[in-house]
């Protein structure tokens, strides 16, 4: 059975030096590993950021700030500063033939709080930009709209109810067969400690 090792969040801020060792210390575990691409992105030292102290080194590759949720002013996740380009990610693919590139929407909103035509820019594009058939919906939220832009694509809308465990917020069972993080929870010695069941 296959056994997949997704990490969420894949943006400008994103530390890729310590994702590289995240790479190697999940594949140890998994047959593939997906990279879910997100282009784009707050700086960490925004003004929405001024609610909190200074970043800590985790916290600086968050994507959006953590005062924002799911129902926030999706406005408000449009004011980007930042923006990744894809070929970065083609060039770890090259490195690590196990890596799957798979769209994670062009800005991180809960795409239940748009129209159809920006849902369908948003996941289209982004999709297009990694050449995937894969959509992650932001925040693991979805509505009909959503399955419909996918259906009428045919791109695979990945739900977290197919079967996804956060690794933060569950033990490891080698048994199990899907687990995702964002890079901003966890470093190298936590997922190291979690595969071998210290976390």
């Amino acid at each position: 059975m296959k056994k997949i090792f997704r990490f969420d969040d894949i943006n400008p801020n994103t530390n890729f030096i310590k994702l590289e060792q995240l790479i190697k210390i999940a594949l140890k575990w998994a047959n593939e590993i997906w990279l879910c691409y997100s282009p784009f992105s707050h700086d960490p030292k925004s003004k929405y950021h001024e609610h909190q102290k200074v970043p800590n080194e985790l916290e600086k590759e968050r994507i959006f700030p953590s005062i924002l949720k799911a129902l926030s002013n999706y406005n408000i996740f449009y004011k980007v500063d930042k923006v990744l380009d894809p070929n970065i990610l083609f060039v770890l693919k090259e490195k690590y033939p196990s890596i799957k590139l798979v769209s994670h929407g062009l800005v991180h909103v809960d795409h239940r709080l748009l129209s159809k035509t920006a849902q369908e820019m948003s996941i289209l594009i982004t999709n297009s930009l990694v050449k995937s058939n894969i959509f992650i919906p932001p925040f693991n939220h979805y509505n009909k709209k959503t399955e419909k832009i996918c259906k009428e694509n045919r791109i695979l809308l990945c739900k977290f109810e197919h079967g996804w465990l956060h690794a933060v917020y569950n033990f490891f069972d080698n048994n199990h067969l899907k687990y995702y993080v964002h890079t901003f929870e966890i470093d190298e010695n936590w997922l190291q400690n979690w595969f071998e069941g210290k976390k």
